[in-house]
């Protein structure tokens, strides 16, 4: 028999999806699934679509709350969860037909704790096919993955479109509330991965929206990513220099992206600003001197030596670095 994989699926509100995503999970050519459906307190008729799916295929295990965001419904398919593997899915987006399967034999093979796949961005799912996946696999140390994540270079900081060995999650690792809660977590899951293996298939799809939260300056907790990578830097602190190094490029990147957002919406937050600003002198040393980090990162750091006022014209006229 299979081994047992935990599906982890947060619904709030995503009727329009929902049929698309429990079909793409439940047709996977890998069967022994614990579907794991938490609904949110959704309110658009979702409880009533996967109270339908939960009645015409067993596998499912609905439950349903009060509102809790998507962190604290994580949560709960993590202390739900029976199987050997979890993989999380959002509501909105799908699997192609071989994803699970594919993972997991890769994770055997490797003897990786966690297994990392390719991702597709879609405006509408593409009919059911299985991946094409070619047969090279990169294996690395937990470490190296939290550097190549956090330097984002060929590893994301998504939850989804991975499997995790169910053991990565011990009773202390679970996601923070807020936002830009994968990225919080990630690193930690890394961190306690002894081995991490890279399959160059594309193993998730991921629906792109108009309406993007990451645009918007006045969105709830949109510069939660500053507290993140916060976290990230104490977290770090007793590691290689690689992996400080690494925190420290990721905390650049985000300190100008929250810059960019908070200039070109003309508005004044001399706190915020000062924040980033701060950020930004505290780690251009490192990342400048880091060979590991992305070019434009580099020359980011490199920027952070201009006058304030300089530097201030060009974030509001350039690309956001992301």
């Amino acid at each position: 028999m299979d081994e047992l994989i935990s599906v982890i699926i947060p619904v709030f509100n995503a009727a329009p999806y929902l049929e698309e995503c429990l079909h793409s999970v439940l047709s996977q050519t890998h069967r022994e699934l614990q579907v794991i459906v938490v609904d949110d307190g959704s309110t658009d008729g979702s409880t009533e679509i996967l109270r339908r799916a939960a009645a015409a295929d067993s596998r499912i295990e609905l439950h349903e709350g009060e509102r809790q965001g998507v962190s604290g419904a994580r949560n709960m398919g993590i202390e739900l969860a029976r199987g050997e593997f979890i993989a999380f899915v959002d509501a909105d987006d799908a699997l192609p037909l071989s994803a699970l399967e594919m993972l997991r034999k890769a994770a055997r093979r490797s003897h990786a704790d966690v297994a990392v796949g390719d991702y597709e961005i879609v405006d509408s799912m593409p009919a059911p096919a299985a991946s094409s996946a070619r047969t090279k696999v990169d294996l690395m140390s937990g470490e190296t993955a939290i550097v190549r994540c956090l330097h984002q270079q060929g590893l994301d900081n998504s939850v989804w479109g991975k499997l995790y060995a169910t053991t990565v999650f011990d009773e202390k690792l679970r996601f923070r509330p807020g936002r830009f809660e994968d990225l919080d977590i990630i690193y930690r899951i890394y961190d306690r991965a002894r081995r991490v293996c890279r399959l160059r298939a594309n193993v998730y799809y991921y629906r792109r929206h108009p309406q993007s939260f990451i645009q918007n300056p006045d969105a709830p907790g949109r510069y939660d990513a500053l507290d993140v990578c916060d976290r990230m830097l104490c977290y770090t602190q007793l590691y290689s220099r690689r992996v400080k190094r690494a925190a420290r490029s990721r905390t650049l990147a985000a300190s100008y992206n929250a810059l960019a957002l908070l200039l070109r919406s003309g508005r004044e937050n001399e706190e915020l600003e000062e924040r980033c600003f701060r950020n930004l002198h505290q780690s251009r040393a490192d990342v400048l001197l880091c060979r590991a980090a992305r070019r434009r990162d580099r020359l980011g750091a490199l920027l952070a030596w201009l006058p304030r006022p300089l530097l201030k014209m060009i974030i509001k006229h350039r690309s956001p670095m992301p």
